[in-house]
């Protein structure tokens, strides 16, 4: 138990520092903000561009291994949905935002420091082919699905069409695609910039998740009780179950499975409180979902971990 808690008490702590300093004043919001800015829009696309520059392609981007990532996530989301609508008998848009924090596993501020913590660097290239795809995957099947409950004029395929053009644009795919490209074009990149860019990847996740806690300060708890235990569960313990199943099912490698299951298993990323804020529905959920969950899953992830020696 002890060796599985060095694992995750040190990104954990690194959160829990970050939300403290923010909570009592010692760092300000738009020092949060700047961080947060600094993690997204540069270091953490240098860290995804490098990653899939020098990604092994053909060992990573497995058909089996993301299948056996996005199928649960995809059951998770349905079930969500579905639990919502049919059990706590919310509005359908509330629903989607339910389901889309199921679906969304935050795959880059913690899967990838505490896959990195248990296994090694050297263990990241399944998480860095997870990742390539979560983002645009979850958000296309949510803005998909919330614009098609809420029925808004402009059409499914202009809805389409904008959730596309939208994810495109995002700063992390284009790192995700420029690095792809720099991977299967073999383009020499000169010893100096690469160097620059592995100083920003270094400051990358340690900035990241010390944001991440910053931003949590700003959230209260709400009373929404019953979807946050809906949520908690299906992201802590229901999605990694069935994505040990899949995996085992695909016959992963070991490295592989570990990567499934511990990114399935990771809390909902800040993502969904954004989607959630797009749609101005069911952000007191996301909200709520985000700071329990994280904080449960320090004691389900030590339950994976140990499951996965």
């Amino acid at each position: 138990m002890i060796p599985l808690l060095e694992v995750i008490l040190p990104v954990f702590l690194i959160i829990g520092f970050g939300f403290t300093v923010a909570k009592i004043g010692w760092f300000t919001s738009s020092s949060v903000d700047g961080v947060m800015l600094f993690t997204q829009r540069f270091a953490i696309p240098c860290l995804l561009f490098s990653a899939m520059a020098t990604i092994e392609i053909d060992d990573h981007f497995n058909f089996l291994l993301l299948l056996s990532y996005f199928s649960p996530s995809l059951i998770a989301f349905i079930f969500g949905t579905l639990i919502g609508r049919i059990i706590l008998k919310y509005s359908l848009e509330k629903c989607v935002v339910i389901g889309f924090c199921c679906l969304y596993s935050n795959a880059l501020l913690l899967g990838l420091p505490i896959m990195e913590q248990a296994y090694g660097a050297h263990s990241l290239g399944p998480n860095y082919a997870i990742i390539a795809i979560n983002t645009p995957f979850c958000y296309a099947l949510g803005i998909i699905v919330m614009e098609f409950v809420k029925g808004r004029g402009s059409g499914f395929l202009s809805t389409v069409n904008k959730a596309s053009t939208g994810i495109i644009s995002n700063i992390l795919v284009l790192s995700i695609l420029l690095g792809l490209l720099v991977n299967i074009t073999d383009i020499f990149i000169p010893d100096a910039i690469n160097t620059s860019i592995e100083l920003f990847v270094k400051a990358a996740i340690p900035a990241a998740i010390f944001g991440l806690g910053g931003v949590l300060a700003r959230y209260k708890i709400g009373s929404d009780f019953l979807p946050i235990i809906c949520i908690t569960v299906i992201a802590l313990l229901a999605k990694p179950y069935l994505g040990l199943y899949f995996s085992e099912i695909a016959d992963l490698d070991k490295n592989s499975i570990r990567a499934v299951v511990l990114t399935l298993g990771m809390a909902p990323g800040l993502n969904a409180f954004i989607f959630a804020n797009m749609y101005n529905t069911g952000t007191r959920i996301a909200t709520t979902s985000i700071i329990v969950s994280t904080a449960l899953s320090i004691i389900t992830l030590t339950y994976w971990l140990e499951k996965l020696v």
